[in-house]
């Protein structure tokens, strides 16, 4: 497959790939293994965080090429691309899960899973203090399918009544900010809800949407250009997430954590996604698009799938071995799972997906799938890749 690589924001916007990308799925959903099995300093919450802003910024930026090329956007192609690209491999797991209850002999927390069922996980887990079960991380897989929900409506509203998206996009972002603060420091809400519910997270959902938007405007991407394509960009963003985890550390308190950390950060992940989308050459995108790294964001929607049962049985086998020996064989189980969901469950799937493309956009479309979309590993590097 033909691939090109863009030179500058105001260029990616007709790129077919963005190199990177994956890159940045696979340093996300690594975060969130190593901090579910690893020592408490991983901020596994920031993997999370960094899949927001990706999934904000590449379903806007899909949508956005579809109503550049179409003329609009079709909800009956979106919400089927989606439901063929997450449900399948979701249910599977969710039904792999109370099977193996079931057969075990154990008690099916049936109430956690129907909400993880019907994609409202995050508020159960706001409302009941995150319980720790087989769906407990089902919470942000539930508020990025309410974004993928709302989102196309939003935008097409706003298109529509000929508002200004970004500013709105903006003005929004903050609300939510200053609801956090209220939510702490007047309201005292519990921090489970502060942590898990749709409205709070919000923004770094819709900052990924409101980069997409400022990027596809060639006046704003090219004064963004003059910041993150610079070559420490990027190296800037990750010291700054490493200072951030670090300062959240040593201070120690939810209230801390929801609002400076949940508004700062997004920022930073956000100068991060720009770096690498403006700058494929620079070293740190080159890195991150390295064969074996984009292979595992690739194939990340599974591994944040299968990581959260995989910890207990491994400890079990594992008991006693080095800590590092312990951490790569459950880094490569997970790994293991993902490659059977993404080729035994997934890609059969994303075939048909190709049905409710745009056709003229399909290109894009396989490169920009926030959970990591099949280019049906044709493009030569990772055609020869072990699973």
């Amino acid at each position: 497959m033909t691939q090109h690589h863009s030179s500058s924001l105001a260029e990616s916007v007709d790129a077919t790939t963005l190199g990177g990308l994956d890159g940045l799925r696979a340093l996300a959903v690594s975060l969130v293994v190593f901090s579910h099995y690893g020592p408490s300093l991983v901020p596994g919450a920031y993997g999370v965080v960094l899949f927001f802003v990706l999934s904000g910024f590449l379903i806007t930026r899909l949508l956005l090429r579809e109503q550049r090329l179409s003329g609009g956007i079709s909800l009956k192609r979106f919400y089927a691309r989606r439901s063929l690209r997450i449900f399948p491999a979701f249910y599977v797991y969710w039904f792999g899960v109370v099977g193996l209850l079931l057969v075990t002999g154990r008690a099916v927390p049936w109430d956690h899973a129907w909400s993880a069922f019907a994609y409202l996980s995050n508020y159960y887990n706001a409302l009941h203090g995150d319980p720790n079960t087989g769906f407990s991380h089902t919470w942000s897989l539930a508020a990025e399918e309410q974004f993928y929900l709302l989102w196309p409506l939003g935008l097409i509203f706003l298109t529509r009544a000929r508002r200004n998206v970004l500013g709105i996009l903006s003005a929004v972002i903050v609300g939510i900010w200053l609801m956090r603060f209220m939510m702490v420091y007047v309201f005292q809400l519990p921090q489970s809800y502060l942590y898990a519910s749709f409205e709070t997270r919000a923004d770094a959902l819709l900052l990924g949407c409101a980069l997409a938007i400022a990027v596809a405007r060639p006046e704003i991407a090219n004064r963004l250009q003059r910041f993150v394509g610079h070559w420490s960009a990027g190296w800037l963003a990750l010291a700054s997430t490493i200072g951030i985890a670090s300062l959240a550390a040593a201070i120690g308190t939810t209230a801390f954590r929801d609002t400076i950390v949940w508004l700062v950060l997004p920022l930073v992940l956000g100068v991060l996604l720009l770096h690498v989308v403006a700058t494929p050459t620079s070293a740190l995108s080159r890195v991150l698009d390295l064969g074996p790294v984009r292979y595992v964001g690739r194939i990340s929607y599974g591994m944040y799938l299968y990581q959260q049962i995989l910890s207990s049985p491994v400890h079990h086998l594992t008991e006693g071995l080095p800590y590092v020996v312990q951490l790569s064989f459950m880094y490569a189980l997970t790994v293991l799972f993902a490659t059977l969901s993404f080729f035994v469950v997934e890609r059969p799937f994303l075939r048909w997906k190709e049905r409710f493309s745009v056709p003229k956009a399909r290109s894009v479309e396989r490169e920009g799938d926030p959970e990591g979309e099949d280019r049906s590993f044709d493009d030569g590097r990772l055609a020869s890749l072990p699973v």
